[in-house]
């Protein structure tokens, strides 16, 4: 029997910020299971705030009923705050969704909509007081997560953040840029995985889709760079993670992607290595090696240093 899809939603709409669904929809449409919408009123082609054409997928009144549905921003969310018909489509959808998410003015749409009386949620920071016009608690943070409602700014590089523990294909932070850490003393240095605490010291963690720039760490009990999937979930894959000005020292691997001693043999796929420095440094020599990866990895490396390992990593893919 077929496993029954995970159906997400994006709002599309003239002068949509493109970037606010263009984000989030790469990394979406990685899940294992994942199909997804663009929704628009009609099928015909929606100009995005620079110009872009966005063609939908579906309608209003076609789009099956969604798991996640989520508003991005932009100026054309103005109109949208007035059309009913949209808004409608909202309510309809929410009542059904496990989860109802916007990126950046996007909230104002569900607010708009009657979805956010009550909930926690952020904006961008010249909207946050029309928050509280539509019955919400305006909070000054990137990711806010009230329920199955998560409002999310966008920040530079930062696109979409989820954090739900109670759903594996969500439990993840995705499109983040994690940059300039310190990270001492710590099991792991960097982390992709599928939930957040990985020991009693976390290290920077991130999932899918992330870029770790420029982070520091030392005296590193496990690696480097842990990438791993806990049993009972599965992200399928760490897709896209580019490690680039890294420096790692007094670890026993440098990076480490499925240890079948704890760990699904999940593969890193798409992985970028640029310019990161591994070293053992006082770690024993014994066992100590650049890389381990699980069967069916794959990666692009350039101008790696692996310092004092008894088995180098790689570079090259």
């Amino acid at each position: 029997m077929a496993a029954t899809p995970f159906r997400v939603g994006f709002l599309l709409f003239p002068d949509i910020t493109q970037l606010d669904m263009t984000g989030p929809y790469e990394v979406l449409t990685k899940l294992p299971g994942a199909e997804v919408h663009l929704v628009g009123k009609t099928t015909q082609a929606v100009q995005a705030g620079g110009g872009m054409q966005i063609l939908p997928t579906t309608t209003y009144s076609e789009c099956p009923q969604l798991d996640l549905v989520c508003v991005p921003g932009g100026s054309g969310v103005n109109p949208l705050m007035e059309d009913e018909e949209t808004l409608r489509f909202l309510r309809r959808q929410a009542a059904g969704a496990r989860y109802v998410t916007s990126v950046c003015t996007g909230s104002l749409v569900l607010g708009a909509a009657g979805l956010l009386k009550g909930k926690r949620a952020a904006t961008h920071w010249m909207s946050m007081d029309m928050l509280r016009d539509f019955g919400a608690v305006p909070v000054h943070e990137r990711v806010v997560v009230d329920g199955n409602t998560i409002t999310r700014v966008r920040g530079g590089v930062e696109l979409w953040s989820v954090g739900v523990g109670s759903t594996p294909q969500l439990n993840s932070v995705f499109f983040n840029l994690v940059t300039n850490n310190e990270i001492y003393e710590s099991y792991d240095g960097l982390v992709a995985n599928t939930q957040y605490l990985y020991a009693d010291v976390p290290g920077a963690i991130g999932h899918l889709g992330n870029i770790f720039r420029g982070n520091r760490g030392g005296r590193l009990v496990h690696a480097g760079i842990s990438m791993a999937t806990w049993p009972g979930f599965d992200a399928g894959g760490y897709d896209t993670n580019v490690f680039e000005h890294n420096r790692l020292a007094d670890a026993p691997r440098g990076i480490i992607a499925g240890d079948a001693t704890a760990f699904r043999q999940t593969p890193m796929r798409s992985t970028i290595l640029y310019r990161n420095s591994f070293s053992r440094g006082t770690a024993a020599l014994d066992g100590s090696r650049g890389m381990i990866a699980a069967p069916g990895s794959s990666w692009i490396a350039h101008g790696n240093l692996w310092m004092g390992f008894e088995q180098p990593g790689p570079d090259g893919s």
